[in-house]
């Protein structure tokens, strides 16, 4: 193990549970699985109830994904001088040296390591030779496999063009050029081979879901012996139980962005009972410190023994000691609220972790109703602006929401490898978090709690339906869909439902926060997007957030909702969208759109990094789904955009916002 300062939100994403990284020295490590997280050297695992502070709960989200909590990563405390005490000091999260495979520069010598070692790799060879201090290094050549698995790479197997060599002789690894092709990995026995090919894959036919790799189906030469992935987890150590997989394997530089995709999932707080019959008022005053306080304790009791606390329980104690609960509210109202509250304490069974889409859309239609009322709760406060003084915005937005004060719970729920595509199930991703399966009584994921503040604009239901069923807004898409769908069926994917509605709000919001980081200081990358897009009836919504968000409970400084006054936000907008007109790239950018698209896949239109993209820890979709025609027409049918009408209205052309 070695020791590497990380910030809470890095374990997280990017360098989650299986994420490779390096420390500033220069190794190569990978982060441990949860079995090893919270842990002492050489001590016992701390007991629960002083592991309580790092729990946090966010109820749709344990439900969504089958736990029981959520943990935030500890950070690091040092026991005070003099033998103080200290809660949970010392606790670490460790990392595995990866790879295990070190070659030494001045003799080109092989060997494999201990992966929990953290001392340097001396060279033995050199040192029978006089030389005592040559130190080795990583190779940083790994092998993956779709399914998330992690091993290093068979060195000795390619060498020797067999599944399972019987020679054990020493491996050599020199280095002639800059391709794998000039690499040559040799044996003592006299046998070498270079390392050409070993990053290929192919399709098989036109099907993205089956392929086949330079490593697996030439490593021997023989179909009939493949190498196939063993199901090896480099993040547990080499002890670890393997699982079973036979999928095709690739090899893959260790720095290289296809080695780790992870799964992370988000929410926005709400106040338990959305959704419910329970109003807000009830469930506000039961989040008040007094009920609040018996309520946590009586949700630590269940957890360490189910079925202890009732609802039957807490509604007679509860009654009594805050009888006004029950005189505001009745008898009926308190026990209902009482039964959501203790209902979302049990975790979901296996049957809810592979949900449908509509799954997340559910998710964010709770959100989208509840950011278009004027709300005051612990940790989600929203004032809705009078739209009269918006001028004529008003006719463009139906609602504008200042949301002053926000909680995000972002939790990482697995990972992927490859291709980036969660073809497996989560309930498959999740468990590669853990040594061994867990039960669901006792299963957590890492996660972090973020604080901050957002704007949150909702677009005219009705100038919307007119626009998106016109022929130019229609014609315009047509191609784009196309190409959607024919990537989406390749991959086995289900993706985003691609219409007019989808590519107006997420440019929209592109462009928003790229004038917003002249506006009010914040860089883009600090900046996040969070769409409310769908069309299926009785949950049709098109709606925007954008949000910033600290990991300091104290919040924001307020400069974002500030942006969201009139006399700053018309502005804004007449900005953004002036700028929108006209990019840097164009009419490059603007035809290419128009012919075969941009981006991967051809996914955007006209949108490129001069005008509509974003840093990708900002957008929902990786920069895809993009275009500036639907926002603000195009030069030869100007009346495509959503907005060409207001463009009209104050003069088409130039920038005016030197006038």
């Amino acid at each position: 193990m070695t020791k590497l300062p990380l910030r809470r939100t890095q374990l997280i994403t990017p360098t989650g549970v299986g994420a490779v990284t390096v420390d500033k020295e220069g190794t190569s490590l990978v982060t441990a699985g949860l079995d090893y997280w919270f842990r002492r050297p050489g001590q016992n695992d701390p007991p629960e109830a002083e592991l309580a502070e790092f729990k946090i709960r966010e109820w749709r989200l344990e439900r969504q994904l089958g736990v029981d909590h959520f943990r935030m990563p500890p950070d690091m405390r040092r026991p005070r001088r003099g033998g103080a005490e200290v809660v949970n000091a010392n606790l670490q999260i460790p990392f595995l040296r990866f790879p295990s495979w070190f070659v030494c520069p001045h003799c080109h010598t092989m060997s494999q390591e201990n992966a929990w070692e953290r001392d340097k790799v001396l060279c033995r060879t050199c040192k029978a030779h006089g030389f005592d201090k040559r130190r080795m290094f990583q190779v940083q050549i790994a092998a993956i496999c779709e399914h998330g698995h992690l091993l290093d790479f068979p060195f000795r197997e390619w060498a020797h063009s067999s599944v399972s060599p019987q020679c054990s002789g020493t491996l050599t690894l020199r280095v002639n050029g800059p391709s794998f092709a000039d690499q040559i990995v040799a044996c003592t026995c006299g046998i070498s081979r270079s390392l050409s090919g070993i990053l290929d894959a192919e399709r098989i036919g036109d099907d993205d879901l089956r392929y086949e790799t330079v490593l697996t189906t030439k490593l021997t030469g023989d179909a009939e012996r493949q190498f196939s992935c063993p199901g090896e987890r480099a993040w547990f150590g080499k002890d670890a139980p393997r699982q079973a997989c036979g999928q095709h394997v690739r090899g893959a530089l260790t720095s290289a962005t296809n080695t780790y995709f992870p799964d992370v999932r988000s929410a926005i707080f709400l106040p338990q009972g959305t959704g419910s019959s329970v109003s807000p008022e009830l469930m506000q005053a039961l989040d008040a410190p007094g009920p609040a306080a018996r309520i946590g304790a009586w949700k630590d009791v269940n957890e360490s023994a189910p079925g202890t606390v009732t609802v039957d329980i807490a509604y007679k104690t509860l009654s009594t000691a805050f009888p006004l609960l029950v005189s505001r509210h009745g008898q009926a109202a308190l026990r209902t609220a009482l039964e959501v509250i203790f209902g979302s304490v049990a975790p979901s069974t296996s049957a809810h972790l592979d949900q449908p889409a509509t799954e997340d859309e559910t998710m964010r239609f709770d959100e989208y109703q509840i950011l278009r009322t004027q709300r005051k709760d612990r940790d989600l406060v929203v004032r809705q602006a009078e739209m009269s003084d918006y001028g004529t915005w008003q006719s463009v937005f139906s609602r504008i929401g200042l949301v002053h004060s926000l909680r995000e719970t972002r939790v990482l729920a697995g990972f992927t490898r490859g291709v980036g595509h969660h073809r497996t199930s989560l309930t498959f991703r999740r468990n590669l978090l853990w040594r061994e399966p867990p039960s669901p009584e006792t299963t957590w994921l890492p996660a972090v709690e973020v604080y901050g503040e957002g704007l949150y604009l909702e677009l005219n239901p009705e100038r919307l339906a007119v626009w998106e069923t016109s022929a130019p807004a229609v014609a315009r898409l047509r191609a784009l869909q196309q190409r959607h769908e024919v990537v989406m069926a390749r991959t086995g994917r289900e993706g985003a439902v691609v219409s007019p509605r989808l590519l107006l709000v997420h440019t929209l919001a592109h462009l928003l926060i790229n004038r917003l980081t002249f506006e009010c200081g914040y860089p883009a990358a600090s900046l996040r997007e969070r769409l409310y897009v769908s069309e299926r009836p009785g949950s049709e919504m098109a709606a925007l957030l954008i949000y910033t968000s600290s990991g300091d409970s104290a919040g924001t400084l307020g400069g974002l909702v500030r942006m969201g006054d009139p006399d700053r936000l018309v502005p804004l907008l007449e900005a953004a969208v002036r700028e929108a007109e006209w990019c840097s790239n164009d009419p490059v950018c603007m035809e290419l759109g128009a012919m075969d698209g941009q981006g991967q896949n051809g996914m955007n239109l006209a949108a490129c990094h001069s005008c509509s993209l974003v840093p990708e820890t900002s957008c929902e979709l990786f920069n895809a789904l993009l275009d500036r025609g639907v926002v603000v027409g195009t030069v030869t049918e100007p009346g495509t955009g959503f907005l060409s009408e207001v463009l009209g209205q104050s003069g088409r052309g130039g920038d005016q916002r030197g006038e």
